[in-house]
């Protein structure tokens, strides 16, 4: 993305059209992807290429709300969210069962991990907010998160 910077009001704008392609159904979609920068400006939010793939092939709204609930309670500095299954049930207006067999799937594309009951966290590689310096933290952090539980 290519930026423009105003030196009057210290803002950079930017403006880039991408392509996806679904999977399923082969339909084209076009992106238009605004962003602007005021400097100073403490985070962000970055969705990445796999992340707007994995939100795509999601098969319903159940599915659908509960990733919308993750990203919206997701930690500005850390990725985490901490909700147990009656709690994204709640926030997410879904049923417990369709929460439980829908965590299943996130953490099959490893879109999560748990981390601990009641406390997941969002896979850097997909989507995170914050400075960008904090990514290759949150990744390592991630990945260290015992493979083992999240099984």
């Amino acid at each position: 993305m290519r930026y423009v910077y105003d030196k009057g009001n210290q803002v950079a704008q930017g403006r880039e059209q991408i392509y996806a392609v679904r999977e399923d159904t082969g339909e084209r979609i076009l992106i238009d992807s605004y962003d602007e920068r005021v400097y100073g400006q403490p985070s962000f939010w970055k969705m990445e290429k796999p992340a707007l793939d994995f939100f795509l092939q999601l098969n319903s709204a159940q599915a659908s709300a509960i990733f919308v609930f993750f990203i919206s309670n997701m930690g500005t500095k850390d990725n985490e969210v901490d909700a147990t299954f009656e709690e994204i049930s709640k926030g997410a207006n879904v049923a417990y069962k369709t929460v439980s067999r829908t965590m299943e799937q996130f953490r099959d594309c490893d879109f999560v991990r748990l981390i601990r009951r009641g406390k997941w966290m969002v896979n850097p590689s997909m989507f995170y907010r914050g400075k960008p310096w904090v990514h290759g933290k949150l990744r390592a952090k991630y990945y260290a998160i015992d493979k083992e539980v999240n099984s």
